[in-house]
């Protein structure tokens, strides 16, 4: 009997040793989502109209997580009664846990250690505020692989290939990774903005052949971790924060022998971590393209609303039984939800409308955030903004870029906020020194702060001309702890609020401008006695990442200029061709029109569009596409798009006429159309290339092209 007891237990140990579990950490344990994160769970903030942790849910349960410990610590009893109701705890074990003093990732996770609660070998540890779609059983299988050769690798990274100037990296990260190009283990980490240089010690670099040192990783914040992680920080009281304490610092404690190894995701997966404001727009915008698929506008995930959203043309959703006025105008990259009601004259534009939202007439909404229950007046503007909870903007008021109001913020008619405000309604006598406070919207004194030790914080209602709420400033300023000797010295005049809001076009040029004197100065791709520096990104990589810079730069309102400076601080930094951006920015420029989706324009609808879209970019073409050439790189394109696939076939139906564009708005010159008709006439006449050159109209268009060269010849043969 006995006997067989402990075979029971023994069978039970197992069966929970090989339960997948995860541990999902609902806290991000900073001020990034002030002061909306006063009055709710930052990962219940709506992305496109689902709680922002569903996004992670779906990805631990498609990837056959059996048990999550959801640990949140602000806001627990809102975040566990959803989590109750949701569907997501029919299919997944949740069990949410909430310990109120703790101040860091390292404390939470010590706390669960202490519970004893995690069995599995490995569990998954990752954030709540994750937009993934990555292979994750996959990851699991090779760490289980790798920890049965070599008991030593005790957690392996998520990373994924971006460039330094990705719109989903951070403004203020500069992750440097070291990692050793056979095994993939991680030798260096190191993320400081304000450091001047990196150390690797020598001893690395004696036990291992070759070493990568790459700056186009980012950090997807997902890690597949055995116990020993646990043991670890639960040891070391001053491991706080999981990366800048505990990964730094194991993967440095060579003599411990710890391993982390790195697992680079491919190249169709999408990794991202909605850390701030601004990210929480970009990383918005890629769900909304399909980046992200199967995370999709249309794609109803864990929401109660039981009828999807209609796709339109554009990248346009919208709920089926909305009613849209003739008068009005719906722009690219548009959601509407549920119950909204828009106005005569209105245009929005790559903005998302949560439920019951209402727009008056003639109000401007653009790359804004509107959630549910939001109320915008008549001639009111909105740019880059987002408005939490039931907000009301009177008549003719403006919102400008970057500005955050909180739930209930009532902005009065005809008052015009500055950029990068942050208005909210929450009133706490003892709030933690994370902000400080300033009188109300419309109210006099807007300049004079109050801080938690000589004020009482009391909600001020201002009558209806002045509005309602008041302005939060961010007192975690870290400018003034810069070095005096820092070689950056234009760090200090960078506003970390403005690198994480909406808009902040200054901050990316700067880190643009920053990146590509970093390519000047001479850490480009290299290889040094074993040690490789720079980027290895394939080309495919690249170019999406152009596209990616060319397809936000024109949704979010940029001028050619400012996204040919991106464009080049990218192409500089990953030491590629101008050919090479020349290709992607015409396949973005398509995309713009919508070729190759379901509802593409068609004959000469489509040329009209394909015709704005060059008016409005021709000159950033032309900076890319100088000599002949290149040009020729920007046909090629086009015939590569259209025969694509069965939708871009409207495009190859109208291919002579693009080229038609191209040679009359000057952007192809004759230099480059003769040596296109050069390279076509030398291919293989089966090629499908061929077959669209020789295609009677292109032929026309070609004769047409040669007689008229023809004719000047002459003409200038006759002339005195």
């Amino acid at each position: 009997f006995d006997m067989a007891k402990g075979k029971k237990k023994a069978l039970d140990e197992r069966q929970e040793q090989d339960k997948l579990q995860a541990i999902l950490l609902a806290d991000s344990f900073n001020t990034n989502f002030r002061p909306i994160s006063y009055e709710m769970p930052k990962v219940m903030c709506p992305v496109l109209n689902n709680p922002m942790i569903n996004y992670t849910l779906e990805l631990l349960a498609s990837n056959g997580i059996e048990e999550v410990f959801v640990f949140c610590v602000n806001h627990a009893e809102k975040l566990n009664e959803y989590l109750k109701s949701s569907i997501w705890s029919k299919q997944m074990q949740l069990k949410c846990i909430t310990i109120t003093n703790c101040l860091s990732a390292g404390d939470a996770l010590r706390e669960i250690d202490k519970m004893g609660v995690i069995h599995a070998d490995p569990f998954v540890l990752v954030h709540g505020d994750i937009v993934s779609n990555i292979d994750l059983r996959s990851v699991i299988n090779d760490h289980k692989a790798a920890k049965k050769i070599d008991s030593s690798r005790i957690m392996t990274m998520c990373l994924t290939e971006v460039s330094p100037n990705s719109q989903i990296r951070p403004i203020l990260s500069d992750l440097v990774v070291g990692l050793d190009k056979d095994t993939k283990q991680m030798v260096l980490f190191s993320n400081n903005y304000n450091a001047k240089s990196i150390t690797l010690p020598v001893e690395i670099l004696k036990e291992r052949p070759q070493v990568e040192i790459r700056r186009d990783l980012m950090d997807c914040h997902i890690d597949v971790c055995s116990p020993e992680v646990l043991v670890q920080i639960s040891d070391n009281f001053d491991y706080q924060d999981l990366r800048q304490d505990f990964v730094k610092n194991e993967i440095a404690n060579i003599d411990l022998g710890n391993k982390i190894m790195a697992h680079i995701i491919k190249e169709k997966e999408y990794s991202a971590r909605i850390e701030d404001f601004r990210l929480y727009h970009s990383i918005s915008k890629d769900i909304i393209r399909g980046w992200a698929y199967p995370f999709v506008p249309d794609n109803l995930l864990a929401s109660n609303e039981s009828t999807p959203l209609m796709s339109q043309r554009g990248y346009v959703y919208r709920h089926p039984n909305i009613l849209i006025p003739l008068s009005s105008k719906i722009g690219n990259g548009t959601v509407i939800g549920k119950g909204v009601k828009v106005g005569h004259g209105a245009v929005l534009n790559g903005s998302v409308l949560g439920p019951s939202v209402k727009i008056g007439e003639n109000a401007h909404i653009s790359n804004s955030y509107l959630w549910e229950g939001v109320k915008v007046g008549n001639g009111a503007t909105i740019e880059g903004a987002i408005l939490a909870y039931n907000v009301e903007v009177g008549d003719g008021a403006v919102i400008p870029r970057g500005c955050v109001l909180g739930q209930g913020v009532k902005i009065a008619n005809g008052l015009k906020l500055e950029p990068f405000s942050r208005y909210t309604c929450f009133v706490e006598e003892a709030l933690n020194s994370d902000g400080v406070w300033s009188s109300s919207v419309g109210g006099e004194g807007s300049g004079s702060a109050e801080t938690k030790d000589d004020a009482t914080f009391s909600e001020k209602k201002m009558s209806n001309s002045c509005g309602l709420g008041r302005k939060w400033f961010d007192a975690d300023d870290s400018r003034d702890d810069l070095d005096s000797d820092s070689e950056i010295e234009d760090l200090r005049r960078v506003d970390p609020v403005k690198c994480r809001s909406i808009g902040c076009r200054d901050e990316e040029k700067w880190r643009s401008e920053r990146f590509d004197t970093f390519e000047k100065d001479g850490c480009g791709d290299e290889e040094v006695d074993g040690l490789e520096l720079g980027t290895k990104g394939a080309e495919s990589k690249f170019r999406k990442v152009v596209k990616d810079i060319f397809l936000t730069g024109a949704e979010d309102g940029h001028s050619p200029d400012d996204v040919l400076l991106e464009i080049k601080g990218y192409k500089f930094a990953q030491n590629r061709t101008y050919r090479e951006c020349i290709g992607a920015s015409t396949e973005a420029l398509l995309d713009l029109c919508s070729c190759g989706s379901a509802e593409s324009l068609e004959g000469m609808h489509l040329v009209a569009a394909i015709r704005n879209q060059l008016l409005k970019w021709k000159t950033m073409l032309a900076s890319l596409a100088q000599n002949p050439s290149d040009q020729v790189e920007i046909i090629l394109a086009l015939e590569n798009r259209a025969l694509k696939s069965d939708q871009d076939l409207k495009l190859k139906d109208v291919f002579r006429y693009v080229l038609q564009l191209l040679y009359d708005l000057e952007i192809v010159a004759d230099e480059g159309m003769r040596e296109w008709i050069a390279v076509r006439r030398n291919c293989s006449q089966s090629s499908p290339e061929y077959e669209i050159f020789s295609d009677k109209s292109t032929q026309e268009f070609v004769e047409w092209l040669e007689q008229d060269e023809t004719d000047s010849e002459e003409t200038e043969e006759e002339s005195p």
